[in-house]
């Protein structure tokens, strides 16, 4: 049998396009007219919509960032507390350094009068002008009696120089402050045959650690003080500072075989006094 055309397609099945069963379903699938108004025919007509106009161009919205005066002022409160901790925390470490400073100034002068002892017998003498402890304790010739001096005779008397050339004191000037009218630790005339030459206990003291009032020199902690304690009025350190003395009487009053060694160094309103009848400092303890 022959079919014509029209025939032959009247017996093709038919294909049919399964629909949704639910509106909703067939709406959504149809396009919409903002949706068939793509971006390529923006592209075709270029400037026929300006930026704001254009239904799929959408600008990120702009987030301004900014501190309230909440958020501010805790800022501030935090920065002000991290403060207060570093201030108390920087002045507990300076305390303990000029607490320490002082405690190994210490145990070097110990070193020095031991091994004074070990070559002489006997302990470097201290103040013999009065027996006011406190007063001969504040002046004393440890200075020259560590650091050994030559005795010459320049013409108008007797002339202490001490070893290292640093200082030199008249016999008169010797009397005067110690009570005394020579060292102990002295070579006589550059090296006489009858004395044992001097010897030099004690070296590398800084600038901070020697004092002169004009006359005579003095061994001084380096160890900052309180500028209210100032125990020698007018007396500086080489390095500027008010003098604070080593103190030193022998026989001792802690120890009356041996000597006292004690100086007081104030941080802030507590006195810590650093001696070597105790190890650790004693801390606002009256003064021996």
């Amino acid at each position: 049998m022959k079919f014509t055309i029209y025939e032959w397609q009247r017996h093709l099945p038919l294909r049919v396009t399964p629909r949704s069963s639910r509106p909703e379903e067939a709406q959504s699938a149809m396009p919409s007219p903002l949706q068939r108004f793509n971006t390529s025919t923006l592209q075709r007509f270029p400037g026929s919509l300006s930026d704001s106009r254009r239904p799929l161009t959408s600008s990120p919205t702009r987030s301004t960032s900014a501190f309230t005066l909440i958020e501010l002022l805790v800022v501030i409160a935090i920065a002000v507390i991290i403060c207060a901790l570093l201030i108390t925390a920087g002045g507990k470490m300076v305390q303990n350094s000029n607490i320490q400073r002082a405690t190994s100034e210490r145990d070097q002068l110990e070193t020095a009068i031991d091994a004074y002892y070990h070559k002489y017998g006997y302990y470097p003498p201290s103040n013999a002008n009065t027996g006011n402890a406190f007063v001969n304790g504040l002046s004393n010739q440890l200075y020259y009696e560590l650091i050994g001096t030559t005795r010459t005779n320049w013409g108008s008397g007797d002339v202490f120089e001490a070893l290292d050339g640093s200082s030199t004191i008249s016999t008169q000037n010797i009397i005067n402050t110690y009570g005394v009218g020579a060292f102990m630790n002295s070579t006589k005339n550059g090296n006489a045959d009858d004395t044992i030459p001097a010897q030099t206990f004690l070296s590398g003291l800084k600038a901070g650690e020697i004092a002169s009032n004009g006359v005579c020199n003095f061994i001084v902690t380096a160890a900052n003080s309180d500028s209210v304690y100032i125990p020698m009025p007018g007396v500086f350190s080489l390095a500027g500072r008010p003098a604070n003395p080593w103190r030193y009487i022998c026989p001792g009053t802690n120890d009356p075989n041996s000597y006292d060694l004690w100086v007081q160094v104030f941080v802030g309103n507590q006195s810590n006094l650093i001696c070597n009848w105790a190890k650790d400092p004693q801390k606002n303890v009256p003064m021996p």
